[in-house]
């Protein structure tokens, strides 16, 4: 059979994809952040931190302060040190016991558990995904962040599977909850790991490259997202990107890491 007809890529993309820009239910969003004002204080203070790797210095006496209320960028090319910092944030770094690290108004190493520091942050990075045991369904990645543990191991209440019946139904996620989180879409994966590290209400967002992966719909659609996220709830935020379009308007700091 012949070509009947052609189509150039900028035709399919105004007739096809303009009907795909949507966004979510704002106000189940407003009810499952409900905005409990949180007391002023600071989140994170790093004074003078130094990190190396065999001799190699990734990080070169960094001092940063987040404090409530605040909507940081982190920036920095490729190699700056960005992932090495935010492993120091999310307490998986062992090299901060030696450092002056205060999170949540702790100094790490004075005691605190690791579960003490993942407490209050939500945290989403693409590589995630791969962490969770091949058994973790999307519903199970979404209630593991009430555990903060990489999948969910523990028997959860009527009232957190209503809360997980909530986060699926905002993000439309219902009709893949039974599905492995790696068998997802990518698209899916973003969306379970955002619910995961929203379900309990953090003080902290961090978002590494977190919309990496989705076309440009789903990623303006994110950035819409995590801007509705910070004027509805009371949470703080730390944003990475090597992209400034991605970066929401919220978003009045820039952290920059050489």
């Amino acid at each position: 059979e012949g070509i009947i007809q052609r189509w150039s890529s900028r035709d399919f993309h105004l007739t096809s994809h303009a009907s795909q820009a949507k966004s979510w239910d704002w106000a189940l969003l407003g009810k499952l952040l409900s905005n409990e004002s949180m007391p002023s204080e600071t989140l994170i203070k790093l004074d003078a931190v130094n990190i190396s790797y065999q001799g190699n210095l990734i990080l070169d006496s960094v001092s940063w302060e987040v404090n409530s209320g605040e909507y940081w960028q982190l920036k920095g090319p490729n190699g700056s040190g960005k992932s090495t910092l935010i492993s120091l944030l999310i307490g998986e770094n062992p090299q901060a016991y030696s450092q002056n690290i205060y999170l949540f108004g702790r100094k790490r190493g004075t005691g605190e558990s690791i579960w003490d520091v993942k407490k209050p942050t939500g945290f989403v990075a693409p590589e995630l995904s791969r962490f969770f045991p091949a058994n973790q369904t999307c519903r199970k990645v979404i209630l593991s962040g009430l555990y903060d543990t990489m999948g969910l191991f523990k028997k959860t209440t009527a009232e957190q599977e209503s809360l997980a019946d909530s986060w699926l139904k905002l993000f439309e996620l219902e009709k893949v909850q039974q599905i492995p989180i790696q068998r997802l879409s990518l698209e899916h994966q973003r969306w379970t790991l955002l619910a995961r590290a929203l379900i309990k209400k953090p003080k902290l967002l961090i978002l590494d490259e977190a919309s990496q992966g989705m076309d440009k719909l789903q990623r303006e659609l994110f950035k819409n997202t995590i801007q509705k996220v910070c004027e509805i709830s009371s949470l703080s935020l730390i944003y990475v990107s090597h992209y400034d379009e991605d970066v929401p308007e919220i978003i009045d700091r820039v952290f920059a890491l050489s």
